[in-house]
């Protein structure tokens, strides 16, 4: 009676625990899509949400990170089945991070909170791929990526007309990046090219070429240089993955595109009445066909003297001064790497540069004043040597290395075309990191991770559903 008793307790007190983890995983889920949401559809303004504490400002991502530890820790087992040639290195480079993270701490650098993020935010990887553990929840996912960018270019529209309901709006709003939305249009664009042939009606596929088109034309109304040459970068590695397919979703698209772009370009000078948002909008017109990204324009702007280079030509476009400016930032960072080549100058520490407008770093929270490298490459150079940049790289070409090579091995459709997307979505996070402080910015640079983590998590997927089917 007595041993009858202790195994109902025992099944009992095993089903209440399955049940509670089970909550635990839905709620850990949840909190994941709707903090994506929050990233995708505000960026940098979402991003910077945080509370004071007595050492630093705790951002939100930062907050999200440390309730999902505990969901890592349970479902460590699947992270730790990868395979060996990706996972070592992962691991190995995520060691160094907390080395120098650790070593700054130690020296009182406050200033190696901020290059945390280059290890920290590895922890996405993982996530992701406990996240998506079944069809289910990579339909969730889809669904999430589609209402995050539908917010995220209702915001951007907002962005782009100056027009806000009211201060408090205005105020939020103006926070966020217009880089930022860039890396999410073609995200997006990433996964519904990768869906299009796979929609059956015509409603749907019509209804993914009109927000494919949305998203294109605010690309090209932001003028962000950067984000054009990686949706090129998106485009070529369709082409080369889908072939016909990406022929055919072209040929549909143009005639979509240009309908589109041509109503929201009427649309967008009959909203903007007042004449001196006219003239304005006439004036960048004129010079470029598109609004000049406004970023670019404060930043010149509010530099404290005129650049040399300007002075001597003063018909220099601000595109041209921009490249200057990364140029120079470029070879400065790699001069100043190479005083320590093999194991880099550490987190914390950062160039002195000799631009115009340069101010040294006076803070760790939102306004720093951390002057990016603006290549995600030559910062992880200067800050972790050749050894980090090669675990680096190579963690980042196995990873893209094994999604290519499994697609055709993949079975499930719906797995195989996320996989395609989310390789797509690669390419265009790289393309655009060469030449932008993607890395460096807490809402772009855990893009790297996740994406990473949805190549992984497909795989899985699919490779669990093998198994099942042939058991």
């Amino acid at each position: 009676m007595f041993s009858f008793k202790k195994i109902y307790y025992n099944r009992l007190a095993n089903s209440l625990t399955s049940k509670g983890l089970k909550f635990y995983e839905n709620v850990e889920a949840f909190m994941f899509f709707v903090f994506l949401i929050g990233v995708l559809s505000f960026g940098r303004a979402f991003s910077i949400i945080h509370f004071n504490t007595r050492w630093a400002p705790v951002f939100i991502t930062e907050i999200f990170l440390a309730l999902s530890v505990p969901f890592i820790v349970f479902h460590g087992r699947e992270f730790i089945k990868l395979r060996k040639r990706f996972l070592v290195p992962f691991l190995i480079f995520f060691s160094l991070g907390w080395v120098y993270f650790g070593g700054g701490l130690l020296k009182g650098n406050s200033f190696v909170l901020r290059d945390s993020i280059l290890f920290i935010y590895m922890m996405f990887c993982p996530l992701m791929l406990m996240v998506l553990e079944n069809r289910r929840r990579v339909t969730l996912f889809l669904c999430t990526l589609i209402i995050g960018n539908l917010v995220g270019l209702f915001m951007g529209r907002c962005l782009l007309l100056e027009m806000y309901t009211s201060g408090a709006v205005q105020f939020f709003i103006s926070n966020t990046r217009t880089f930022n939305l860039g890396l999410y249009y073609g995200i997006s664009i990433a996964f519904m090219i990768a869906f299009w042939d796979m929609l059956k009606s015509w409603i749907s596929k019509s209804f993914v070429l009109l927000l494919i088109s949305v998203n294109l034309y605010m690309i090209m109304m932001f003028a962000v240089r950067t984000v054009w040459v990686a949706l090129m970068a998106l485009f070529l590695c369709f082409f080369i993955i889908l072939r016909k397919k990406m022929i055919r979703l072209v040929l549909c698209l143009i005639p979509a595109f240009i309908v589109v772009g041509a109503g929201l370009f009427y649309c967008d000078f009959s909203v903007i009445k007042s004449s001196l948002k006219v003239e304005k909008v006439l004036k960048k017109a004129e010079s470029s066909v598109v609004f000049v990204n406004r970023e670019i324009n404060q930043r010149l702007k509010t530099v404290p003297e005129i650049p040399p280079v300007l002075k001597e030509d003063q018909q220099l476009e601000i595109g041209i001064a921009n490249i200057v400016w990364r140029k120079k930032i470029w070879r400065q960072a790699i001069v100043f790497g190479m005083e320590r080549p093999l194991l880099g100058m550490g987190f914390g520490v950062y160039p002195q540069y000799d631009i115009w407008g340069y101010q040294p770093p006076r803070g760790i929270g939102a306004d720093s004043k951390v002057v990016p490298v603006h290549n995600h490459l030559i910062t992880i150079f200067y800050k972790m040597g050749f050894v980090g940049l090669g675990l680096f790289l190579f963690i980042n070409g196995y990873a893209f290395w094994y999604g290519v090579t499994y697609i055709k091995k993949c079975r499930d459709e719906l797995i195989r075309r996320f996989l395609i997307g989310a390789l797509g979505a690669f390419v265009y996070w790289h393309t655009m990191a060469l030449a932008f402080d993607v890395i460096d910015s807490p809402p772009t640079s855990i893009f790297l991770w996740i994406i990473m983590g949805m190549i992984f998590a497909g795989i899985s997927l699919d490779e669990k559903n093998r198994i099942n089917s042939i058991g």
